[in-house]
């Protein structure tokens, strides 16, 4: 499953790419044509997926709202499953799209969220019951496959590094 998830993950990038890029922002780049999101991003929301080596990383975020952290593949393993009990409110599992997830809310209020099959774990901040609401409508619309048609000005893409 690590390999599939790989793969994935260079769809989403590659396909990106070839998007072609525009300036934005000397910190970013923007897609130019269409793309996809393997979340069903809320209004506003912006996602930036990072490959690494033998995983990849990200974020989904909106100014003034939630910033959810997105780890891919190889070496995160599961995190939900890595919380302590003693620092749970709760935890949660179920399987949706054919797929398990694993829930849980620490008591720092960090809403955990797993897909032990693919490998990849969203982390976020909840400060109360509307972004509690916002990161579960996102996060468990997960599609590694298919994904979401997204505006391409939603998808954030690295700078390259300068020689």
């Amino acid at each position: 499953m690590a390999s599939k998830s790989k793969l994935i993950l260079l769809v989403f990038v590659f396909g990106a790419l070839c998007s072609g890029l525009a300036a934005q922002s000397p910190s970013e780049s923007r897609v130019t044509g269409p793309t996809r999101s393997p979340v069903n991003l809320l209004r506003g929301y912006r996602i930036q997926i990072l490959p690494g080596i033998d995983s990849g990383a990200g974020r989904v975020w909106k100014e003034g709202g939630l910033n959810i952290e997105l780890e891919m593949c190889c070496g995160f393993g599961n995190a939900a499953d890595s919380v302590p009990k003693s620092k749970l409110q709760w935890r949660e599992e179920q399987t949706t799209n054919g797929h398990r997830v694993i829930l849980v809310l620490t008591k720092a209020n960090e809403l955990i969220v797993s897909y032990p099959e693919f490998v990849t774990n969203f982390k976020v901040k909840i400060k109360n019951s509307r972004d509690l609401t916002q990161a579960l409508l996102m996060i468990l619309s997960y599609d590694q496959v298919d994904g979401y048609p997204v505006d391409p000005d939603a998808i954030v893409l690295p700078t390259k590094p300068k020689n």
